[in-house]
């Protein structure tokens, strides 16, 4: 990634995307959520230029397969993601870490997560989750 971090390296992911689409080639990340889009592209998956299918390598095969496939399960509506598990968190099979996001940094939850605000510190989340 080098010293400039997430916001040096972004904009090339966009501007890859954007190529894809001027040549009227759909990006197989064009309806990614942007933290799974990012953390595949950060870990070396890439978009193959002629195709724009996904180029994953063999380092991240396994969890890239798992976040193809609840990223379709959440398309189709058989995955409700939430902050605390969402495509990322699934695939990567851990728990987000309850002060710090995957690629958001130090941040407070209602400012990564505006979308959960009304769940935030919400007893009933837990309830829904049990039943």
């Amino acid at each position: 990634m080098g010293s400039g971090g997430y916001s040096s390296v972004i904009p090339k992911w966009q501007r890859m995307e954007a190529d894809l689409l001027a040549k009227g080639i759909p990006p197989f990340s064009i309806d990614w959520p942007e933290r799974s889009k990012y953390w595949f592209f950060m870990h070396g998956g890439k978009l193959d230029p002629e195709t724009g299918e996904a180029v994953v390598g063999e380092t991240i095969r396994r969890v890239a397969q798992r976040l193809f496939d609840i990223i379709d399960a959440s398309a189709s509506g058989a995955f409700v993601p939430n902050r605390e598990k969402d495509e990322l968190t699934y695939a990567l099979e851990t728990n987000e870490h309850h002060r710090r996001m995957q690629l958001k940094g130090l941040i407070l939850w209602q400012h990564g997560f505006p979308e959960d605000t009304a769940s935030y510190r919400s007893r009933q989340r837990r309830k829904e989750e049990e039943a």
